[in-house]
């Protein structure tokens, strides 16, 4: 189903779960994840400019390296 979940657009900024809104790892070097984690909290605080999500209030991470891994839920009020 994951095919027609991504057709139909729930993946995008406007979809019902925007994903990788700061445009995943590409060119991302070794940053280990971090630049999703700072993506994350850019959408809590409002300021990802034309990639915010409206109404950002839960952000959630995931990240695998080839020594550990680790996820993170930020929620906001």
């Amino acid at each position: 189903e994951a095919p027609g979940f991504i057709a139909d657009g729930n993946t995008l900024l406007s979809g019902r779960y925007p994903t990788n809104t700061g445009g995943g790892q590409l060119s991302a070097g070794r940053l280990h994840g971090f630049g999703h984690f700072f993506e994350a909290c850019e959408q809590l605080w409002g300021q990802a400019g034309e990639r915010q999500v409206e109404g950002a209030r839960v952000g959630i991470t995931a990240n695998q390296g080839l020594f550990g891994h680790g996820s993170s839920v930020l929620l906001t009020r």
